[in-house]
């Protein structure tokens, strides 16, 4: 969170990024919202999000929740269908038929387009094996018509060598460059080494902030909801 990206986008439904943000900000800027692309309703707040991203100082923060928030259940991706219904615009009935439900709903596909073409997008803790996710990747090369070029970069785990050689041809065809970070195999967090290197990265371009502890923060979030 201390990493100065122009915006957060997330898959998650919950709403740790918004309360790890909130930890970092200044009291006067404690104004962090969820902007849930689910939600047909509030599409205009992925607009509002899509502009702040040129922002050089902003007095609300947004974060992008691509697949649902975990306050409007009904409005998640979590199977085949809903997946169909918000990427595709069709659902897939009792007997595999497929039906049309609105070809607006490919208003996932637009979104996830217009971020990856105009932004380089850091991906981290995304394993990039979503097909349906990737599929909207191929579509943004194929218009674009790329060229031997890295658009996107990743943080990626891995075992060993051999594991970094397999996934290298899976994203070249994605356009993304990753950057490889070795996966723990004994007791502990097996992701310790990304946070090294994200620590790593704070100091080289000096944005180190203190800081805050686990009882400063618990201190922070119960004043904010009482």
């Amino acid at each position: 969170m201390n990493l100065p990206f122009a915006g957060l986008t997330t898959t998650n439904y919950d709403h740790v990024l918004e309360d790890s943000l909130r930890s970092l900000l200044a009291p006067e800027q404690l104004s962090c919202v969820p902007v849930n692309l689910c939600d047909e309703s509030k599409r205009l707040l992925v607009l509002d999000f899509f502009r702040d991203l040129g922002a050089k100082s902003r007095d609300l923060h947004r974060i992008l929740h691509l697949h649902g928030s975990y306050d409007l259940p009904d409005q998640v991706m979590l199977t085949v269908n809903d997946y169909s219904r918000f990427y595709d615009g069709f659902i897939v009935d009792g007997a595999g038929k497929r039906q049309q439900v609105d070809e607006t709903l490919t208003y996932h596909r637009k979104t996830i387009w217009a971020l990856l073409a105009t932004r380089m997008v850091v991906f981290v803790g995304f394993s990039l094996t979503d097909d349906v996710f990737n599929s909207v990747i191929d579509v943004l090369l194929h218009d674009v018509n790329r060229i031997n070029e890295r658009l996107h970069v990743a943080f990626m785990g891995i075992r060993s060598v051999d594991d970094m050689l397999r996934q290298e041809e899976r994203f070249e065809l994605l356009a993304v460059a990753p950057i490889y970070y070795e996966l723990g195999t004994g007791p502990g967090d097996p992701h310790a080494k990304l946070y090294q290197l994200v620590e790593e990265l704070e100091a080289k371009y000096h944005i180190w902030k203190p800081r805050s502890t686990v009882r400063a923060i618990s201190a922070r979030n119960e004043e904010m909801y009482p």
